[in-house]
């Protein structure tokens, strides 16, 4: 239980340092921080890390999600650097242009899209994929160990210019690599802002420079500190699981974020920059000649409660699809099932509260899909490329994997850069020449788009239907509800076809190009790691505050079964709260065990946590035993916006736990008053943190040593009032 109180004020303290906002992106990753001196999140600078500008004067803003290992590999190089001959990558200066195909084999060991691997198990990993990745990866349990939740191991391959011996093998996790990626976007946004945070009047939560809520001046010496960048929002994918974020944040402690972590839903995060912008520009009320007819959409659509909008955010690994929408007086009953082992029965004893919203930001529906990305499309052009070199021939799975691996780095490179010229939206080329095997392989628009864009316009076109599909489910319950504008998002969403594909699907709605699609993720964490600050008035944040809702459906799995019972459906907004009924497989047992899991597929579930969560019941008189036919428990769950599980247990027959929860109940409604201690008592029993059998095991064995009768008292007499365990 301390545990509990622990975390929660945790949760609740002022955290000291800088908060920004990272898009940890598959290929590219950018960072943001809100800037109260311009009202607007700012796109940070990352000195070395990123890309040079087109002008190679200032440091870009984009940084390649690369890692390379060069021959002292206790310092690998991150972003930019990695893709740099050794000379230009270990030089403080940036002035070269980026490296030439003769460096094809310095790059052979690049770990790249790393981020794809992330909390994947080698058995549902696809082998041909495999192939064509840039390093080796290792199954685990091959390797001597035989836990089931032990990350892939990643092994950069030996490159032929000696970066590694034949002798040296580095090995490493997903979640390692991706903390090298944090950390490097950590240390370069700290030294930007330290150089440029004064002379540029830059007023950034936490710097001490910000304008505080609940202090509006500062000293002159906490104007001259170098605050550190310790907090820090990430976006994540629609697909990730619980797990996977929680690997997300322990990377970003292991890159030095030692404040607040959290996360946040990438395309929600789009939609918090739009709900921002949409604010300016109204306030403005001056609109280019471009965007009058969207605009003024937006503004009947306002009129009439607020609009609708849907991010569409293809980056470089991943597809996620948000709809979300502001309403004015918006109310949302949150509904409980009710699901027993035995048979189906009215859920009456836990209702869960409603949420009532003024005037707010709030995602209806989330959609994502983690094989649908520019990787994937450059992946095609290089099948398509290996295809015609071969002039035909058969060629075997094998031996065409062969061929991509040998040329992997160099032919992916050039596949890339030909889909960039056939794609760019100011000057598209009418074809591009890549070369494959000492061949040249023509690729015209024609070509492009027909034959090797064609599946991935299936899966995006169908993956956008699904969302639409079920914003049609949750508009019964917000009736007339429709997409006034469609936001696009990411480098992939770039790709005319792409773009043609979507406006068809909604030829009434213009596509909005008031975002920047490489900027625009990180930006919205920038204003939701604002918000969450607590340092900046609430005015300057109020049109861009989102309320985010459940990617995964989460529930119970049966173990007699394997059956699924869901508690907190899909969609639901958060914080979601759900409950469902239970009947016992035998009414004298002594505790239970709940594995909580999510539906993150048809039929494949994850657990919430590696440990089930167990719980002692209280032991009722013979008496009672033999009024009751069956014993009934509730079970409720709770998932909140910092991403904290609550797993909670009701018993109904027992007379103590009744009691007690009436009493919280009068408690909250004002019809008892009582004493501080009394009441945060009462309030701890209604919702308190589970004990598990193991805890209380060890805590009676402990405390018999000492007193026989406290232990008998304690593991007989005392009850577990609506236990519930916690997940961090």
């Amino acid at each position: 239980m301390g545990d509990r109180i622990e975390q929660e004020c945790e949760a609740e303290k002022q955290h000291d340092g800088i908060w920004i906002g990272v898009d940890l992106g598959t290929s590219n990753s950018t960072c943001a921080v809100w800037d109260s001196s311009r009202g607007g999140a700012k796109w940070v600078r990352l000195p070395v890390i990123a890309e040079l500008s087109s002008s190679g004067s200032k440091p870009g803003r984009i940084m390649p999600s690369v890692v390379r290992f060069p021959n002292n590999h206790d310092n690998p190089l991150v972003g930019f650097p990695a893709l740099l001959p050794t000379s230009a990558s270990t030089s403080t200066s940036l002035g070269t242009s980026s490296s030439s195909n003769s460096n094809d084999e310095k790059r052979s060991s690049l770990l790249r899209s790393v981020k794809r691997l992330l909390g994947k198990r080698y058995e549902d990993l696809d082998p041909t994929w495999i192939e064509t990745l840039d390093f080796d990866v290792r199954n685990p349990s091959e390797c001597g160990n035989d836990d089931d939740d032990k990350s892939l191991e990643l092994v950069p391959r030996t490159g032929e210019l000696g970066e590694l011996s034949k002798n040296e093998t580095i090995k490493m996790t997903p979640q390692y690599v991706l903390a090298l990626e944090l950390k490097a976007i950590r240390k370069a946004c700290q030294a930007y802002l330290d150089k440029y945070r004064l002379s540029k009047h830059l007023k950034v939560p936490g710097a001490g420079d910000d304008e505080d809520a609940n202090a509006n001046t500062y000293s002159t010496d906490d104007l001259k500190k170098n605050p550190v960048v310790d907090n820090v929002v990430v976006g994540v994918p629609a697909h990730f699981s619980h797990r996977h974020i929680g690997l997300v944040k322990e990377a970003c402690r292991e890159a030095g974020f030692h404040g607040y972590v959290g996360t946040c839903l990438e395309s929600t995060a789009a939609a918090i920059a739009y709900g921002l912008t949409l604010q300016e520009r109204s306030k403005r009320g001056s609109l280019d000649s471009n965007s009058s007819s969207s605009f003024a959409k937006q503004h009947a659509a306002t009129r009439k409660g607020g609009p609708t909008i849907m991010v569409v955010d293809m980056g470089g690994g991943t597809t996620d699809i948000t709809i979300a929408t502001c309403r004015k007086k918006l109310q949302q009953s949150a509904t409980s099932s009710s699901v027993d082992i035995i048979e189906e029965e009215e859920d009456t004893d836990i209702d869960s509260s409603d949420a009532n919203f003024s005037s707010s930001h709030r995602v209806l529906v989330t959609q994502g899909d983690d094989r649908l990305g520019g990787d994937d499309i450059d992946e095609a052009m290089m099948e398509y490329c290996l295809g015609q070199v071969v002039s035909g021939e058969q060629l075997e799975d094998e031996n065409k994997r062969k061929m991509i691996n040998s040329k992997s780095d160099s032919l992916k490179l050039a596949c890339r850069e030909a889909k960039e010229s056939l794609c760019s939206l100011e000057d598209p080329s009418p074809s591009e020449t890549v070369w494959t095997g000492g061949r040249e392989v023509q690729i015209t628009q024609e070509i492009f788009d027909t034959i090797i864009l064609e599946p991935w316009l299936r899966r995006a076109r169908d993956l956008i239907l699904k969302a639409r599909d079920d914003l049609s489910k949750v508009s019964t319950a917000l009736v007339g509800i429709t997409v006034d504008e469609i936001i696009l998002v990411g480098g992939t969403t770039r790709i005319p076809a792409i773009r043609r594909m979507i406006q068809g699907l909604f030829p009434e709605i213009e596509l909005s190009s008031s975002l920047n699609p490489m900027s625009s993720v990180s930006q919205g964490l920038a204003i939701q790691a604002a918000i969450l600050s607590k340092r900046i008035p609430m005015h300057e944040l109020k049109s861009a505050m989102m309320l985010d809702c459940v990617p995964h459906a989460i529930g119970v799995q049966l173990q007699h079964n394997g059956g699924f019972v869901e508690i907190i459906p899909r969609n639901t907004l958060l914080p979601a709260v759900g409950s469902a009924t239970f009947v016992l497989a035998n009414k004298y047992q002594a505790g239970i065990t709940i594995r909580a899991v999510e539906e993150i597929g048809p039929d494949t579930f994850e657990s919430m946590r590696k440990e089930d969560f167990s719980f002692v019941l209280r032991k009722l008189s013979k008496a009672r035993f033999e009024k009751i036919s069956e014993r009934t428990i509730q079970v409720g769950m709770k998932l909140d916006t910092d991403g904290r599980f609550i797993v909670s247990i009701f018993d109904q027959h027992d007379p103590e736990q009744v009691r007690k929860r009436d009493r919280f109940e009068r408690i909250k409604k004002g019809q008892e008053v009582v004493g501080e201690l009394d009441y945060i008592k009462d309030m701890i029993l209604a919702e308190s943190d589970g004990i598990t059998i193991e805890q209380i095991t060890l805590v009676v064995a402990l405390i018999s040593v000492f007193v026989l009768y406290v232990a008998v008292k304690i593991a007989f007499t005392d009850p577990l009032e609506h236990g519930s365990a916690v997940l961090g």
